[in-house]
């Protein structure tokens, strides 16, 4: 399979952390612009969106973290 990025050698584990959590909310917040174009004309569904937008944040924060802790060490 192949990675987005290989492994920071000299950054610290923290910046490693930092740097895949913030990967993750750009992923999602450019979803998010996609995503709210689409369903702009849908008013009465726009708590339920707000909703999933931010369960979706959270979730992607977490997914990535994971997943750059899971890559480090296992390569």
């Amino acid at each position: 399979m192949e990675r987005l990025r290989t492994k920071w050698v000299g950054a610290h584990t923290h910046e490693v952390f930092f740097r895949d959590t913030a990967h993750g909310f750009i992923t999602w917040a450019a979803a998010t612009v996609i995503v709210s174009v689409f369903l702009a004309s849908a008013a009465e569904a726009s708590i339920f969106t707000a909703l999933s937008m931010v369960i979706g944040s959270f979730i992607a924060c977490i997914a990535a973290a994971l997943g750059g802790r899971q890559r480090d060490e296992h390569i």
